[in-house]
């Protein structure tokens, strides 16, 4: 893979700047990659010092976002596909200090709608070193999304949304096996659609041993309110009044306050009482194909990432950013930029980072 590091500071260098007088951010530094293998996952690590990706090579680099370090992740192997119909995804994750990284790969068979895990592995690696070979790894472990508990010693593992495989939440110990797996639809409600296939619940992690479930319809015309379950009780502890739906979610650090998308508009919960505490002034922008994919808090600041839903990579295809501040949920800055995107976060200064399958961009206001 090429890569061109190119330092932007002028403040003229402006993208997007909206119509209703909300300020552009400048772009800070971009990563272009000119040729060869396309990112196909990605993730920022908390402080935004590195980020990771996975290429459609399979092979997987970590590097600095501000500096010519890169570790070579090494030992990381695409699984078998079974038929022509099988496909083969990856994902990736940061540990809290940035010095781990989970990798995750699996396949799946199944013909238009019809699709479930056939294989899957995950791979846990230490990135302290200029490379790097996994320290273990799991089989039978379909990674979407996860997170590293706070004392570190725990994974809390969600599985992708397929129509012929169950939505699973495992709990796996760093140092062992797999300790819980958990399909919480069952625990809701058995819940099978007309064409026979089981009810996809995605759920966003918050970490420890607790997950967010956005609510099930089942069939009916109003889903019920998100979720916060305790995966060992397998219970639920607080629900989120005024909540509904299968909208994007994220937690703050110190885990105060959830924030989801509703309706179009960007609000937040009291973690620990589900009550209302406010709302964004103004709508997430969103063209009518387009779709919310990245709702991310850091610091001070929540950012929404949009990109239409027709999108796919090298369609060179547009997204949409819209920056907030977390204590008022006020939108301060709106850009747009161009790329199919695979990751986006942003760090405790209001930086936003971007990784497409052309460039890893950072812009700040």
């Amino acid at each position: 893979m090429a890569i061109r590091i190119v330092t932007l500071v002028a403040a003229s260098v402006l993208l997007g700047v909206s119509p209703d007088n909300l300020s552009g951010m400048r772009a800070s530094v971009s990563i272009q990659i000119a040729n060869g293998p396309v990112p196909v996952a990605g993730a920022f690590s908390a402080d935004g010092r590195r980020f990771a990706i996975v290429r459609d090579d399979d092979s997987i680099v970590v590097r600095d976002s501000f500096g010519a370090r890169r570790i070579q992740l090494e030992g990381f192997h695409r699984l078998p596909v079974s038929s022509r119909f099988s496909a083969v995804r990856h994902s990736i994750a940061f540990n809290a200090a940035g010095s781990k990284v989970l990798a995750g790969t699996y396949t799946t068979d199944g013909f238009l709608d019809h699709s479930g895990v056939v294989r899957a592995r995950l791979y846990l690696f230490s990135v302290l070193q200029n490379r790097a070979q996994p320290s273990r790894y799991w089989n039978d472990v379909a990674m979407r999304s996860a997170a590293f508990s706070s004392d570190g010693t725990r994974l809390i593992v969600r599985s992708p949304e397929l129509s012929d495989s169950p939505d699973t939440v495992l709990r796996i110990a760093l140092r062992g096996g797999i300790l819980e797996k958990w399909i919480p639809v069952n625990s809701l409600a058995p819940c099978n659609l007309s064409d026979g296939f089981q009810f996809s619940v995605p759920m966003s992690v918050r970490g420890g041993d607790d997950v967010i479930l956005p609510g099930v319809a089942c069939g009916k015309d109003v889903p019920g309110p998100v979720q916060l379950y305790n995966i060992p009780q397998r219970r639920a502890l607080i629900a989120y009044q005024g909540s509904a739906g299968l909208a994007p979610v994220a937690i703050d650090a110190d885990a105060t306050t959830v924030r989801m998308i509703a309706n179009g508009v960007l609000r937040f919960w009291g973690t620990q009482t589900g009550a209302p505490q406010g709302q964004s002034d103004v709508d997430v922008p969103m063209s009518e194909s387009g779709k919310v994919i990245a709702l991310r808090v850091g610091g001070t600041y929540a950012v929404v990432i949009t990109m239409s839903s027709r999108a796919y990579p090298r369609s060179d295809p547009s997204y949409a950013i819209t920056l907030y501040r977390t204590h008022d949920a006020r939108a301060i800055a709106r850009a747009s930029g161009k790329g199919y995107v695979v990751a986006a976060d942003i760090m405790s200064n209001g930086s936003v980072g971007v990784i497409t399958d052309r460039a890893v961009d950072f812009r700040q206001r």
